[in-house]
Parts: C-alpha cells; sequence; structure tokens
C-alpha cells in the first residue's frame, strides 16, 4: 500500500544521513515529500503536525512515533 512519506530537515548531516537511509527504504509507490524547515511551508507543515525537532518523519499525516523524542527509525516503514 502506498504511502505519503515526509521528511522534515534542516540540511544538517544528520538530517542527511535519515533522508538517505528513507530513500533507501521507500517503494516506487510511495510519495516522498521533503520539508525544509529553512522555508516557511516546510516550518508551517511541521508545526502544523507537532514536530519540535529534526530529522522527524511523518508517514501519511503522522509524525512517527519514534520522532517525539527518539531517533528517526526508518524501520517503521516496513521495507
Amino acid at each position: 500500500m502506498a504511502k505519503m512519506i515526509e521528511v522534515f530537515s534542516a540540511g544538517c548531516p544528520l538530517c542527511d544521513e535519515t533522508l538517505q537511509r528513507v530513500r533507501s527504504r521507500v517503494s516506487n509507490e510511495d510519495e516522498l515529500i521533503v520539508q525544509d524547515v529553512h522555508i516557511e511551508a516546510g516550518r508551517r507543515r511541521a508545526a502544523s503536525l507537532g514536530v519540535a525537532r529534526v530529522p522527524a518523519l511523518a508517514i501519511d499525516g503522522s509524525v512517527a512515533e519514534c520522532c517525539h523524542m527518539e531517533p528517526v527509525r526508518v524501520e517503521l516503514l516496513g521495507r
């Protein structure tokens, strides 16, 4: 089943590494969106979901439970 996956990033080395790891796990059917928090639209989207730190991951419009206080776990993508 296709998923909408958002990666919230500030372009730092940790964010870049997380984005690479996510890209290696998503399927061709999934929609991958990178939300740059340096851009107003990215900050607004992050705020609307309650993202308080980056990197963070949202799947189908919900922040992954690991992203509230733990490091991003790409295993949650299920691939």
